[in-house]
């Protein structure tokens, strides 16, 4: 993505992430926050009342998470913060659980096929049908093509979030059957073939004020300008696996002093790579995350 790019233009070891706080919040911004800054002291930094919000989901609204505890902290892959009040929808749908949602399907999907109709992916040819996920779920099937074709699905719910009339997780149904798929072993024969976009494609895009409107997002201030941010956590906790392949090993022990940028973990054998300290500090803790009281 272009803060890769940036990275890797600068030539720079990655000790910051660039996000978005919004949402529930004095005033939107997108700041450069500290690897291992756990999320309630980023958002108390940036004036944010956490006494007012009912939740935050990490990343975006079509693709995110429900943060499951103010302790989690900042990583190479965090997307953003986005705080909701209390009894928000998104809030709601992303706190529900597979086997809740599972269940849900099962006795609620009647077939509609909306999801399939205006999925982007089914659109550009590729061989994914939500609805067929829909209905492994009723039927249990596994293994043929009403949830190999789930393996197309890029996750991106706007089928669970707009499309479904009756507000089910198909794009979750999908999600499913890839974790099924890959524990079995199995590919669609249709990979790797030439697709054909549907001849409906041009006639079937969401438009976002539309999509704004049905996730109840049209309240909230739409920007984010970067800011600076004098960064005084007292502590930060950075994790040594936040990255594709094995955990980093840790190089650093208690009672250390470390600096910006220096190696706390090294890359393991294989697929790995090395985490750098993000803040100035003494090293408090050594196990799955790296412990740095900074200031010192």
């Amino acid at each position: 993505n272009v803060e890769t790019l940036l990275n890797m233009a600068r030539g720079e070891v990655v000790t910051h992430k660039y996000l978005t706080v919004a949402g529930l919040v004095p005033e939107p911004v997108t700041v450069r926050a500290p690897l291992g800054i756990r999320f309630k002291d980023l958002l108390a930094h940036v004036g944010v009342d956490q006494s007012r919000l009912g939740g935050v989901i990490e990343g975006g609204v079509m693709m995110g998470r429900l943060v499951e505890g103010e302790d989690e902290v900042v990583t190479r892959i965090t997307g953003g913060l986005l705080c909701f009040p209390e009894g928000h929808g998104l809030l709601r749908r992303y706190g529900t659980d597979r086997s809740s949602r599972d269940l849900i399907g099962k006795s609620a999907c009647d077939q509609c096929t909306f999801c399939t109709q205006l999925c982007p992916r089914y659109l550009l040819g590729h061989p994914v049908e939500p609805h067929l996920a829909m209905r492994g779920l009723e039927f249990n099937l596994s293994g043929d093509g009403m949830k190999l074709g789930s393996q197309f699905c890029s996750g991106c719910n706007l089928c669970s979030l707009y499309s479904c009339p009756e507000g089910l997780y198909p794009k979750d149904a999908c999600t499913g059957d890839k974790q099924d798929m890959r524990a079995k072993g199995l590919e669609h024969p249709a990979k790797g073939i030439d697709t054909l976009p549907h001849s409906m494609r041009e006639f079937r895009k969401i438009p976002v004020s539309s999509l704004m409107k049905k996730l109840d997002l049209v309240g909230f201030d739409n920007r984010g300008p970067l800011v600076d941010v004098q960064w005084a956590p007292g502590e930060i906790s950075i994790p040594l696996s936040q990255h594709i392949g094995a955990p980093a090993i840790a190089s650093v022990s208690l009672g250390d002093h470390v600096q910006v940028a220096q190696v706390i973990g090294t890359a393991p054998e294989g697929l790995g790579v090395p985490v750098h300290a993000s803040m100035a500090g003494v090293v408090t803790a050594v196990d799955q995350n790296i412990t740095i009281r900074t200031g010192l």
